[in-house]
């Protein structure tokens, strides 16, 4: 059985959210959860990417998975669109920066 249901609830996420995120409807993602179907590769590799996981993860019965931080669907889009937006991307990047120079006290004027 895959680690689908495991995944997604340790996440807070429902299941029409990540099918959204997958590109798959709600129904898909309960076939997978409840074992009548299996996802695709291209789809089990979509759902590592989300759950920022190895597809071995998800299809692992035994072993314990790593320790993650949670985002949500939202984040998770956002991160998508700044993969897809290099200009997105950079400006985000300074805001950090300045942001990281700010708390450690040496931003300039």
């Amino acid at each position: 059985m895959l680690r689908i249901q495991e995944l997604r609830k340790a996440r807070k996420m429902q299941q029409k959210e990540l099918a959204l995120l997958v590109g798959v409807s709600q129904p898909t993602v309960s076939s997978w959860e409840n074992g009548t179907k299996e996802p695709t590769q291209e789809n089990l590799e979509k759902l590592a990417a989300i759950f920022g996981v190895s597809v071995e993860d998800i299809t692992a019965t035994a072993r314990k998975l790593p320790d993650i931080p949670v985002i949500s669907a939202e984040e998770y889009r956002l991160i998508l669109e700044m993969r897809e937006n290099p200009e997105l991307l950079a400006a985000v990047e300074m805001m950090v920066k300045a942001a990281t120079r700010k708390e450690s006290g040496t931003a300039s004027a």
